[in-house]
């Protein structure tokens, strides 16, 4: 049956896309029906003189968008169902037409003035201290610069969206981790917090829902109405989302599958598989920020959700780790249906991303000085993160338990009583940690950065703590 297929060679898609192409057309069209079982990956190899890989990666596609189920000995068998149908692309028009535009210049202003106090030990940030801080990275981005300062002038008269080249080397940056986009889908922003601020004026009005992990340090900005998810050791609980979703007709998931601060979960592959499928089912966008994707320790990160959308349901927000957001851009990768919305936001409110910034960012994505840095340090966070148990294991035995995080920069203590009442003395001690009401749930638990000082510093600092929390340790 099979024998018919021919690859276009001047197709831009690959082998394996072509061929699922074909199945489904198959499907669609009868010639192959519920409960047929395909030949196996050996035989379609030879059939369809394609490798095994790619029968591999075709049977994979058509997995995930449910069109066969995997039986015993890797047979794949064909599987109908009604709401296969039901996966359609966002409406994004729908929801830019109605979206709004407001200042949210004073959001940050109370944060941003306490982190200045130059005195106070910052737990707070996902920063690295002098001895990981990429002050060479820098300088050799820096240095690629001084060499072209007479190009640079010519480049100031550039598109609203951010320079062509720095979005080129975005998009260079963002295949390796299997995002394949266009240059005309990222729109550059000054901030993390500008981009996401951005993105909800640009596609959410005030009457939506903004679906969110229980526990994120995205509720800090209340002025959306924010609909909180419970987490388990997978990710966001995808029932409980559909209970939530339930008879409302507009809404956004906000979702930090790698990492989640303050959790640290990291979300499954197939919990990823579920939510793009409930995204499908309602029409529901989907904002991914994995704002420490980069910071992983033995293992890299599953594919993101939006590598994973096949429908273009996934705004995505890049940014670097951290120490190398000096200066502070973040991108913003989108359907191209949403992007004129979201540039009108940018013209209204963002601030001015200026070209030596945009430069300096471009340098490290194209030169490779970003990833090489990244994987160099990847051991002294390793280091880092057992020296950090150890001196945790010091000071809060017997009052917290906590679990050694296998990837980030952060680390979490919990407790079995209410610790909210500390938060002011830690700061009166002239220490900044995020205190626990600023994530939207829990009040028992202790979240902090471990690589933004040294060792000796984070003993004394975390023993002061310590020392507070004791005093209301149920005795």
């Amino acid at each position: 049956m099979f024998s018919n297929w021919k690859p276009e060679n001047d197709s831009q898609k690959p082998i394996y896309e072509q061929l699922a192409d074909y199945f489904k057309a198959l499907i669609k069209d009868g010639s192959i029906v519920d409960g047929y079982k395909l030949p196996s990956q050996r035989d379609l190899c030879n059939i369809l003189d394609v490798s095994r890989p790619t029968i591999s990666k075709v049977f994979e596609l058509l997995d995930y968008e449910h069109l066969i189920r995997i039986e015993a000995k890797k047979r794949a068998v064909i599987n109908i169902r009604k709401d296969t149908e039901e996966y359609n692309p966002i409406n994004w028009t729908q929801y830019s037409e109605s979206s709004f535009h407001i200042d949210n210049s004073l959001l940050y202003k109370d944060y941003n003035i306490i982190r200045s106090e130059k005195n106070l030990i910052n737990l707070f940030e996902c920063y690295f201290g002098h001895d990981l801080h990429p002050y060479e990275p820098l300088q050799e981005a820096f240095s690629y610069l001084s060499k072209d300062l007479a190009a640079i002038d010519h480049r100031t008269c550039f598109d609203v969206r951010g320079i062509l080249s720095l979005r080129r080397a975005i998009c260079d940056h963002l295949r390796g981790d299997g995002i394949d986009v266009t240059p005309s889908q990222v729109l550059i922003c000054n901030s993390l917090e500008n981009a996401y601020m951005t993105i909800f004026e640009a596609t959410l009005n005030l009457s939506s829902a903004c679906y969110i992990e229980e526990e994120s340090i995205f509720h800090a900005d209340n002025y959306l109405r924010f609909i909180k998810i419970p987490l388990d050791n997978e990710g966001m609980i995808p029932m409980e989302l559909r209970k939530r979703i339930k008879g409302k007709k507009s809404g956004m998931l906000f979702i930090d599958s790698d990492y989640a601060m303050p959790t640290g979960i990291i979300h499954s592959k197939e919990r990823r598989k579920e939510l793009l499928k409930i995204s499908y089912e309602h029409q529901l966008p989907i904002v991914e920020c994995p704002a420490v994707r980069d910071c992983w320790h033995t293992h890299p990160p599953y594919p993101s959700l939006k590598a994973m959308d096949r429908y273009e349901n996934v705004i995505y927000i890049f940014s670097l780790a951290r120490p190398f957001m000096n200066p502070l851009l973040t991108a913003i990768i989108a359907p191209e249906a949403v992007m004129p919305s979201l540039i009108s936001v940018k013209l209204v409110h963002d601030e001015y991303t200026d070209i030596m910034s945009q430069l300096l960012l471009e340098n490290l994505l194209s030169k490779g000085i970003y990833s090489g840095y990244m994987n160099g340090i990847r051991p002294q966070i390793i280091n880092k993160c057992s020296e950090t148990d150890a001196i945790v294991r010091k000071h809060f035995d017997g009052i917290g338990t906590w679990q050694k995080p296998d990837s980030g920069v952060s680390f979490r203590v919990n407790f079995d009583f209410d610790i909210s009442r500390v938060f002011k003395e830690i700061l009166s001690d002239g220490i900044l940690v995020y205190p626990p009401e600023v994530f939207g749930s829990s009040r028992n638990f202790l979240w902090f950065n471990y690589v933004g000082l040294d060792m000796d510093l984070l003993d004394e600092t975390l023993g002061r703590v310590a020392s507070h929390i004791k005093k209301y340790a149920p005795r």
